[in-house]
């Protein structure tokens, strides 16, 4: 394959913005590759870092997660009040929901002292390991 084609390959790959060209044909085999992130044009990578710096993880909450698969339920009976509510201060090692796994009621506590924040599940629905249960606002500012 002729340089001057090469070059012209070269050029028209870098200004297709592709990240991978392949050519084979009766005067040879070309491959060109390179990083997806260095094919960005600099402008969109400005505004991916831009996004990604605003998607900052919050620190100070906490995810509260089943230990395990069973039904989720918020009180300890229906005409209980639920355990806590979104808003409610709980301190470290209490109650905060059941899980019923194979006839057995398992307590979930708080891993530490906080606010709940919110609850993603609802009373008497099936849980999953490792499912998010709640979110909790750890001790800070303004706690």
């Amino acid at each position: 394959m002729e340089i001057t084609r090469i070059e012209k390959l070269i050029s028209l790959f870098n200004e297709a913005k592709l990240s991978h060209f392949e050519i084979n044909d009766a005067e040879g085999r070309l491959v060109l590759e390179k990083k997806i992130a260095d094919s960005l044009d600099p402008e969109l990578k400005t505004i991916n870092q831009s996004k990604l710096e605003k998607k900052k993880i919050d620190t100070s909450l906490e995810l509260i997660r089943a230990l395990f698969v069973g039904t989720f339920y918020a009180s300890a009976g229906p005409k209980h009040q639920p355990f806590v509510k979104t808003g409610d201060k709980v301190a470290k090692g209490q109650t905060v929901a059941i899980i019923e796994a194979m006839k057995v009621q398992n307590e979930v506590k708080s891993p530490t002292n906080g606010i709940i924040q919110e609850i993603f599940v609802s009373d008497g629905n099936s849980v999953e390991y490792g499912e998010k249960l709640f979110s909790l606002q750890k001790p800070g500012e303004g706690l």
